[in-house]
């Protein structure tokens, strides 16, 4: 590329375009007014071509400048041209070779970029790929560790639940002892409250003996009286034995309801012997 200043010199146009085989004919650059009137612009133009033809549109008219060079296209239009000077293309061509270098050492560090880019994108997926085993790992070892957790807590869990079942039968089982010990211990307070009424009974029973005992020594002694007194008055002998007879009578009517008394007793004795023989 280089740079040519077009140059419109009527001062009484309206607008100025330049158009020609530098941009395909699209009228793209329009010429600006200067302070004397005349219409100018540098345009930035391709240094691949051998010339450059070119036409002015003014007002909406397609003119050419008849002050700079003229050549026919063959085709009966006129336009204006001019070749390329050697040294632009010299320039051009350095500039070329100088963007051919350009170009390449722009390839050459596109090319350690796009390695280093490489490079780096497999080394950021070795590292992911190396985060994803970890994460890998340290998710197997939480699942390992927690499966371990919970076969702990269902091992304590077991334990205490064995450890509340043997509480439970050790309480059942005092319980029951307890109970047990109860049952004996009213089975005892029982088979004593029985020894002692047995005994008091005994005790009635001999305290019972020992009065007709004693009723019978009196007996004994007012017959020995009446025999004594056999030399007295029939009438006062006759009261003694009629006094006598009565007294014994009373006698065995006490020794029969204390013999009933006490056979009801020893029955009644038998039969709790029986009943504590069987506990």
């Amino acid at each position: 590329m280089f740079d040519y200043q077009f140059e419109w010199k009527n001062p009484h146009a309206g607008k100025v375009y330049v158009t020609g085989n530098f941009d395909n004919w699209q009228k793209t650059n329009e010429l600006e007014k200067q302070p004397d009137g005349t219409f100018k612009k540098v345009i930035p133009l391709p240094s691949n071509k051998e010339k450059i033809i070119y036409k002015f549109v003014v007002d909406g008219n397609w003119v050419i400048d008849n002050s700079m060079p003229i050549e026919d296209d063959g085709m009966g239009n006129q336009n204006n041209c001019f070749n390329i000077p050697v040294e632009v293309t010299e320039i051009v061509a350095a500039a070329a070779e100088e963007d051919l270098i350009q170009i390449n050492k722009q390839e050459e560090q596109e090319r350690i970029r796009l390695a280093e880019e490489e490079r780096l994108k497999k080394e950021q997926e070795e590292q992911e790929r190396i985060r994803l085993a970890e994460e890998e790992r340290l998710k197997k070892e939480q699942e390992e560790q927690e499966r371990i957790r919970l076969a702990e807590e269902e091992r304590l869990k077991k334990e205490q639940e064995e450890q509340e079942r043997i509480r439970l039968a050790e309480e059942e089982r005092l319980k029951k002892e307890q109970e047990e010990q109860e049952r004996i211990r009213l089975a005892e307070e029982e088979r004593l409250k029985k020894e002692q009424e047995e005994q008091k009974l005994r005790m009635k029973q001999l305290e019972d003996i020992k009065k007709l005992l004693s009723e019978d020594n009196d007996i004994y002694t007012i017959r020995e009286r009446n025999k004594s007194s056999s030399k007295q008055k029939p009438i006062s002998r006759s009261i003694n034995e009629s006094l006598v007879i009565k007294k014994e009578q009373q006698v065995n009517e006490s020794k029969t309801r204390y013999i009933v008394y006490g056979l009801t007793c020893i029955g009644i004795l038998a039969v709790l012997i029986y009943i504590l023989s069987t506990y």
